[in-house]
């Protein structure tokens, strides 16, 4: 059997390193070539020969998970080669390396000229167009990158069972193809054990232990919202007049997502985790000085993470939120209570960020442990994400991040009562949907109210 193995060269251009290709063809001779592939070498491990993803940088993960791809792509076609070619030479390998190269070439050219291409992949080009000129947060982005996979993968799985000529494509695009796509992505989790090719070519998630992994059970919500960016990429087209008129004009689907009350912590719950002694455990107690910090501040964990003490000025803290900084760049001042200040000071020997931060996923897990530590398990009705049902859950098992912007917009709402003075210092616009779902559900408010009329 023929065999590839790797090596990086030790000449770097540019900061890029390129991957060398030793190939052991049947003949038993080794013939070592360039594949034209170049990488960083901080993202490849040299010993095992494999590419390292990073952690946080959604945009550079994409880059290196094509650059993967690529090479994964001219190893096959080098494979096939020597298997067919036993006594193949340097010469015949090199233009195979050519050849994949300048269809690479070919292709980027497309992508950067969607006119010449409109008969290919008009649709694809103009929604990386779209992407530019948007010019989103990076998390925002990455979102919008993994609703194009799942666009691709509706593609090949109608060219696999309905029609083999299929493709997306402005020109004839209807709303049929909107209904068949919501079909497709609700029943996704069925379709993976039959058409696991496609998933190797356009992975549910990139991150390297989940590629190819079975997509999970999606909710209506997650749906809605992915409808929701479709729509707004063609009301771009239209606008931009790659199309005559927006589809959506006729759209019958769910055209809001649905939620359960925004359930928040009581003040006297979220002092008892303030005080819940976690001194034999360190590092559990950083993370929830953090939460109770979020508590007292209101912002989203996205924000948090980038404060640094140059955000606190004058005892006030002041950032402008990444979610709606390409809608409005409103600077959010929110001032700092005595025990919010007490918590930036127990903290401020680390570095110039706020606090010692941990990934998302970890925190939320630790919120839920302290919270359960501190007995914090009263039980609320939320809704099922996935089934739409609601359901009675102890608050420690549902609790995350978002609770801590909860509880600070909820106690605070509940004593102003007015959602300008509010909307100020959690970035919420006057008649935000997201906003009004506070007014109804503090029982104590009702019950002052009623008791006017005693």
């Amino acid at each position: 059997m023929a065999k590839i193995t790797r090596s990086l060269s030790a000449r770097e251009a540019g900061g890029l390193s390129e991957i060398l290709l030793r190939v052991y063809l049947l003949s038993r001779t080794q013939v070592r070539i360039r594949s034209g592939i170049f990488v960083e070498r901080r993202y490849y491990n040299e010993k095992e020969n494999s590419f390292i993803y990073p952690k946080a940088n959604q945009r550079k993960l994409l880059a290196i998970h094509e650059t993967e791809q690529r090479l994964k792509d001219l190893e096959s076609l080098l494979t096939m080669e020597a298997l067919a070619n036993p006594d193949a030479d340097k010469n015949a390998l090199n233009s195979i390396v050519s050849g994949f190269r300048g269809r690479a070439k070919q292709s980027a050219s497309q992508s950067a000229n969607p006119q010449e291409s409109a008969g290919k992949s008009d649709f694809f080009d103009a929604w990386e167009r779209f992407l530019q000129v948007r010019k989103l947060a990076p998390k925002r982005e990455a979102v919008y990158r993994t609703l194009a996979r799942a666009l691709h993968r509706y593609e090949m799985h109608r060219r696999a069972t309905a029609d083999k000529k299929y493709s997306l494509s402005l020109k004839t695009l209807s709303l049929a193809d909107i209904y068949q796509f919501e079909e497709f992505f609700r029943n996704e989790h069925l379709y993976y054990e039959r058409f696991p090719k496609i998933y190797l070519q356009y992975p549910a998630d990139l991150r390297p232990q989940h590629v190819s992994h079975k997509p999970n059970e999606r909710s209506q919500n997650t749906l809605t919202l992915h409808i929701k960016k479709i729509r707004a990429f063609v009301n771009w087209c239209v606008r931009e007049g790659l199309m005559q008129s927006s589809i959506f004009d006729r759209y019958e689907g769910v055209k809001a997502e649905k939620y359960g009350t925004p359930w928040y912590l009581t003040l006297e719950e979220r002092d008892r985790i303030a005080d819940c002694d976690l001194s034999d455990r360190p590092a559990l107690a950083a993370q929830r000085d953090i939460f109770v910090f979020q508590c007292l501040v209101g912002c989203r964990l996205s924000d948090l993470k980038k404060l640094t003490r140059d955000n606190i000025v004058d005892g006030v803290l002041a950032y402008v939120p990444a979610k709606t900084r390409d809608m409005r760049a409103d600077t959010i001042r929110v001032p700092l209570n005595e025990k919010a200040k007490a918590l930036v000071a127990r903290y401020s020997e680390a570095d110039r960020r706020l606090f010692p931060f941990i990934s998302d996923q970890r925190y939320n897990d630790a919120i839920k442990e302290v919270l359960a530590i501190a007995e914090i398990d009263r039980r609320v009705l939320v809704l099922n994400p996935t089934t739409g049902r609601e359901e009675m859950r102890p608050i420690c098992e549902i609790a995350s991040s978002h609770l801590a912007r909860r509880t600070f917009i909820g106690n605070l709402y509940k004593r102003v009562k007015d959602p300008c003075i509010v909307g100020s210092m959690s970035g919420h616009v006057e008649g935000s949907r997201a906003f009004a779902r506070y007014r109804s559900i503090d029982d104590d408010i009702k019950r002052g109210y009623v008791d006017l009329i005693n």
